[in-house]
């Protein structure tokens, strides 16, 4: 059970705990008025309240360490404009491993993402042993063969077209290109129970996708295998990897790269409308 307390002694009652609770389990009902606690049922654990307490007066069961932020390491707004513009999906690999360390703080960075409610409902597995991996290209294309075939059946010309695009992806696996992993040496997989999750585990990505470019490991969206896993009625994919009853939502494969960029080409400019 969740217990939250503020502490009358220390408090200063600013209000501004207050003011970020997004459920608005605390209230104060005059100015410099005391700080008191409702509905503390409906608690999204969100940590807003005991993040912006200027003097630690706020006690909340679920966070029993806060940390303060370190202002002088935060990257400018152009250095982080700058990491944008940098990253890309880079599918030229190399086989030299990718040190833990920086998987470690890629997976942490994608668990960082901000998730509805604060649910939190995102699991991850990351596969780096070269037999799971090729495992899981081969499963995928076992998933396409299966798919070609049912395609193959219909009487609609549309459907029988799409499943040669199927075939496609096998017949260039069988001739000896990974067309689905590109020969990445990990794999970071997003899933959960719950497809209604997904926008939660692209934010995931992006978090993911930023903290990998900052670290120089080449990566791209692993959209051949979230398609073919959503079209897996067998469930060949999700039995290879052991995540069976599990959405795959997002991926990411990911080696260090073969080449590194030094330039960006200016993308599209901005669509905005602006309504001042």
């Amino acid at each position: 059970m969740i217990k939250l307390e503020i502490d009358k002694d220390t408090c200063i009652r600013c209000g501004q705990c207050v003011s970020v609770c997004p459920v608005r389990i605390l209230t104060q009902t005059e100015d410099k008025g005391e700080i008191g606690v409702i509905n503390l049922q409906t608690c999204l654990e969100c940590t807003q309240c005991v993040s912006i307490c200027p003097t630690d007066s706020v006690h909340h069961s679920s966070f029993y360490k806060v940390y303060n932020v370190k202002k002088e390491i935060l990257p400018s707004a152009e250095s982080l404009l700058e990491l944008m513009h940098k990253r890309r999906s880079n599918r030229a690999f190399s086989q030299k491993p990718i040190p833990m360390e920086y998987l470690d703080m890629i997976l942490e960075a994608a668990n960082l993402a901000p998730t509805a409610k604060n649910k939190r409902p995102l699991k991850y597995t990351l596969i780096t042993n070269p037999s799971t991996l090729q495992a899981v290209h081969k499963a995928c294309i076992d998933v396409c063969n299966n798919l070609y075939i049912q395609f193959s059946k219909s009487d609609d010309a549309e459907i029988r077209k799409k499943g040669l695009y199927f075939q496609r992806l096998s017949q260039v696996y069988n001739n000896g290109y990974e067309v689905i992993l590109r020969g990445a040496t990990a794999l970071i997989l997003i899933h959960c129970e719950d497809i209604e999750f997904t926008p939660d585990a692209n934010l995931s990505y992006q978090n993911a996708s930023l903290m990998a470019e900052a670290l120089d490991v080449a990566h791209f969206y692993t959209g051949y295998l979230r398609r073919l896993s959503m079209m897996d009625t067998e469930d060949i994919i999700r039995n290879t990897i052991g995540i069976k009853g599990q959405h795959i939502l997002a991926g990411m494969a990911l080696a260090m790269p073969k080449y590194t960029f030094s330039k960006y080409v200016k993308k599209e400019d901005l669509k905005v409308t602006k309504l001042l």
